[in-house]
C-alpha cells in the first residue's frame, strides 16, 4: 500500500474528511481552508501538461514537487518521462481516492519508488520539506486567493533548488474569488525572491497562462 503523509491533527482529519464529502456531493468547487477543489481536473492543469510534454527536458536525474496537485495530471507526466515526484493535495482523500489511483493507472508499480504523498496545506508542508531538493515545481489553479499567497510563496522558496524553476498555471483573473497571475506577480514583485515570466498564454476561453518562476540571481 502506499503512505499519504498528513501533515494537519488526526481531529483535523476527521473534520476535513466528512466536509469533502458534502462538497462532493453538492458539487461544490471549493470550500474555503476545508476544501481546495481537487476532486475536479481543471483547465489549467491541462494546459500544464501539454506545455511539459512540448517545451520541458525530464529525465531520472529530476526531482519533482507538484503543489496542490488533485488528479495529479503534470505530475504523472514528469512520472512517465522518468522523474521521481513528491504530490500535495490540501485533503487526504482526494490523495487517497484520485491520485494515488490515477498514480497506479498510469505508471504502474513504479509509483512506490517515484512518488511521495503529502496531504495537509503549504506552511504544514514548509515545515516538513527538505530545503532546496526540488529541480522542477508545477502547481495550477492555486492562486485563486490572494491570501494563499505569502504561504505559497514561503514553500516554493524553501523547497526550489537555485538552479531549479517553477511553473504555475493559473487563470490571468478569477471573477468573483480575487486572485489572479497578474495579482500573484505582484506578490512575487514584492517578495524579491523569485524573477517571473508568462511562458505561454492561452487564446481561447478564459484566459489563462503559465508562469515561470526563476530564483533572482544575486550577483
Amino acid at each position: 500500500s502506499i503512505k499519504v503523509e498528513f501533515l494537519v491533527s488526526s481531529q483535523m482529519e476527521s473534520l476535513l474528511r466528512g466536509d469533502i464529502l458534502e462538497a462532493a456531493e453538492e458539487n461544490l468547487d471549493i470550500v474555503p481552508s476545508v476544501y481546495e477543489g481537487g476532486l475536479k481536473v481543471w483547465e489549467c492543469s491541462i494546459d500544464l501538461t501539454e506545455y511539459m510534454e512540448n517545451h520541458l527536458n525530464i529525465d531520472d536525474e529530476t526531482k519533482v514537487l507538484e503543489l496542490g496537485c488533485g488528479a495529479g495530471l503534470p505530475g504523472l507526466l514528469a512520472c512517465l518521462k522518468g522523474a521521481s515526484v513528491d504530490f500535495q493535495d490540501y485533503n487526504k482523500q482526494v490523495l487517497e481516492l484520485i491520485t494515488i489511483p490515477n498514480a497506479f493507472a498510469n505508471i504502474g508499480a513504479r509509483v512506490k519508488k517515484r512518488c511521495r504523498f503529502f496531504a495537509g496545506d503549504w506552511s504544514a508542508l514548509e515545515d516538513n520539506i527538505t530545503p532546496s531538493q526540488y529541480d522542477l515545481i508545477l502547481t495550477s489553479e492555486t492562486i485563486y486567493s490572494t491570501s494563499s499567497y505569502q504561504s505559497l510563496i514561503a514553500v516554493l522558496k524553501k523547497a526550489i533548488k537555485p538552479t531549479g524553476f517553477v511553473l504555475v498555471a493559473a487563470k490571468t483573473c478569477y471573477f468573483g474569488v480575487g486572485g489572479g497571475t497578474r495579482l500573484f506577480e505582484d506578490a512575487l514583485g514584492k517578495d524579491g525572491f523569485f524573477t517571473s515570466r508568462v511562458a505561454f498564454v492561452t487564446d481561447t476561453g478564459v484566459q489563462r497562462e503559465i508562469l515561470e518562476l526563476r530564483v533572482r540571481s544575486t550577483s
